[in-house]
């Protein structure tokens, strides 16, 4: 029974292991607004991959391709695919030194047919500013419902506070009260029964 359970998870971690394996990622080396700012970024990339023996012989071992890719509004340049750690960490190593802000991602489905669209009309970005605006508004005005509501729940919770103290300083009393009674009572009792003695 142990030994079937260790197979088990011995076969589910070297299929895990796979799948992380085959799961492709890239690494996005610089992202532009424009397309000829992206073709000049891979220009440098490029020149990085024949100025470094390394670089040139690493692209040529694993197959990974530099490339532009759309994505919404943006031109990513990119490293892809990578396939395993040691291709992400050896291109980390290669172009890091150029592209400081150089990051490794799952890599995921673009539509490279589709351009970015066009930047967007100052009124446009306008209306965007003022919809902001309002929605700040309404978020403020949602906090001042919310301060309302913690103030008159802090009042609410004073008010039961010292209604509770005036409660426990009532049953103080009644209990002196009592003890004062119980302290006559029982010297009564003595006394009296001292008498028939």
């Amino acid at each position: 029974m142990y030994l079937g359970k260790r197979v088990l998870a011995i076969a589910l971690l070297l299929l895990s292991m796979g799948v992380a394996k085959a799961a492709d990622r890239m690494m996005v080396l610089d992202a532009k607004s424009t397309l000829e700012e992206a073709k000049a970024i891979r220009q440098k990339a490029e020149q990085t991959v024949q100025s470094r023996p390394a670089a040139a012989l690493f692209l040529k071992r694993t197959g990974v391709k530099i490339g532009v890719e759309a994505l919404d509004n943006y031109y990513l340049v990119t490293l892809s695919p990578l396939h395993s750690a040691e291709e992400e960490n050896r291109a980390n190593v290669i172009f890091k030194s150029d592209f400081p802000g150089a990051f490794s991602v799952s890599r995921w489905h673009t539509d490279t047919s589709r351009t970015p669209q066009p930047a967007a009309s100052a009124e446009k970005e306008e209306a965007e500013k003022e919809a902001a605006k309002k929605a700040a508004k309404q978020f403020v005005k949602g906090l001042d419902d919310e301060w309302l509501a913690l103030i008159v729940l802090a009042l609410l919770g004073l008010l039961l506070v010292m209604r509770s103290t005036r409660q426990i300083k009532k049953i103080k009393q009644l209990q002196n009260a009592l003890e004062e009674t119980q302290k006559r009572n029982s010297h009564y009792l003595n006394s009296m029964g001292k008498q028939y003695e």
